[in-house]
């Protein structure tokens, strides 16, 4: 099997709702830093995501944010293009979703402050490692 040369990982993407809720959620919850937000705008949404406009002819706008945390880089994009987007639950089994593992120091403390913004574990909270 060929070596591809990876040396790191760039980032993870969560396309959100609420850009502003989601950067707090990070912030105060996790300790995080954002970076500032930044309108990506076609042809490279179109080129990064294959997302296409409302028409079917240009890439839909999409706003998005880096938080720094230790070791790895969160991006967060809330779409604004195209209009009648939804939200889908998908299942975890689902192929799509996925998920970032972080190590906590204090897990009960990251719980309950995260239960402010109507976020808790979907769960049991596990141990690895």
């Amino acid at each position: 099997m060929p070596d591809p040369g990876i040396l790191s990982a760039n980032h993870t993407c969560y396309i959100v709702s609420s850009l502003d809720r989601s950067i707090a959620l990070f912030e105060q919850v996790l300790g995080l830093t954002a970076t500032a937000k930044a309108v990506r705008a076609e042809p490279m949404t179109q080129n990064t995501t294959g997302a296409k406009g409302a028409k079917g002819a240009k890439g839909a706008d999409v706003i998005i944010v880096y938080l720094s945390g230790p070791n790895h880089s969160i991006e967060l994009a809330e779409y604004l293009d195209p209009s009648g987007r939804s939200s889908v639950m998908p299942r975890p089994c689902a192929i799509r979703p996925a998920h970032t593992a972080l190590n906590i120091a204090d897990i009960d403390s990251v719980v309950e402050s995260a239960a402010e913004f109507d976020v808790s574990p979907i769960g049991e909270i596990t141990t690895v490692g």
